[in-house]
């Protein structure tokens, strides 16, 4: 728990939150979780969505190794699950990163941060491409908010 000055009442009474981390099920890499919020101002529970950027991409090759150009957003979607989720108290942030696959080589990952009552997508990374499962191997930031 944790609590924050909303921005529409700054001189109001600071909100309490409670995040609670829910199992939603597994595979066998992966590992779905929801999040819950109770705030101090409300009482009830509500279920977080999750942005995140609905992508267009297209192969090169038959063995999906390579992008014909960069990942493209068209768009958001809202989720309740993230896949391999973490909650970081201190920077009250949320990161997840899903594996496409088990040996690791197509994954993307999202960060999320708290503001004003919400988590909000600050940063999400993707790699479509199979077949190179080095960390150091060509990704794609197709969403990053501006420090």
């Amino acid at each position: 728990s944790f609590s924050y000055k909303p921005d529409y009442d700054p001189n109001g009474p600071d909100v309490q939150v409670e995040v609670y981390q829910l199992f939603c099920g597994s595979g066998a890499y992966n590992i779905r979780h929801a999040f819950v919020l109770k705030k101090s101002d409300d009482e009830s529970l509500k279920l977080a969505t999750f942005a995140t950027p609905d992508l267009d991409y297209s192969y090169a090759d038959e063995e999906m190794s390579k992008l014909k150009a960069d990942p493209k957003v068209r768009g958001f979607r809202a989720t309740g699950l993230l896949v391999n989720a973490t909650f970081d108290l201190e920077k009250r942030t949320i990161t997840s990163h899903a594996a496409w696959r088990g040996i690791g080589d197509a994954w993307d990952s999202g960060e999320w941060v708290f503001r004003n009552g919400d988590f909000i997508l600050t940063r999400f990374e993707v790699d479509p491409t199979y077949g190179d499962p080095d960390p150091a191997a060509e990704s794609y930031v197709v969403y990053e908010v501006a420090k």
